[in-house]
């Protein structure tokens, strides 16, 4: 039986594990999802450009590259190691362990896209864009 969602990416069980600590803990852990439309934004945008692409909407196909994640490595973390040296370490922690998690072999796949993103990951980033925004413009 085929589901519309096979597995769920690293990063998005990464990101559920922290909103349930977030729910325990009663303080927001990821205030950069909680909060910023920017953070979802960023992936909700990469999602949408990725999957079509990847789906043969184009001549190019990102998800080819996921399987010598060499180059795909490179090109993630210069943004992420930005993003911890502007002190937002939650980046570079996501990409680490979904890194660790694919040195392992944690999930059937041998395509490092599938340990950073899914597509259930992209719908979850859309909704939190748009609510973050819609909240954050209705703040004055």
């Amino acid at each position: 039986m085929m589901t519309a969602f096979d597995f769920l990416s690293i990063t998005t069980m990464q990101l559920l594990i922290l909103s349930l600590g977030s729910l325990a803990a009663k303080k927001p852990l990821l205030t950069a999802f909680s909060r910023d439309w920017r953070a979802p934004g960023l992936i909700a945008a990469f999602g949408v450009l990725f999957y079509p692409l990847a789906l043969g909407a184009g001549d190019f196909d990102p998800y080819r590259l996921g399987y010598q994640p060499a180059l795909l490595l490179t090109v993630l973390a210069l943004p992420a190691l930005y993003l911890w040296w502007r002190g937002q370490a939650l980046w570079l922690w996501l990409l680490t362990i979904d890194l660790l998690a694919f040195a392992l072999g944690l999930l059937e796949s041998v395509n490092f896209w599938d340990y950073l993103i899914d597509p259930l990951l992209t719908i979850a980033c859309i909704i939190l864009a748009i609510r973050n925004f819609i909240r954050h413009r209705a703040t004055p």
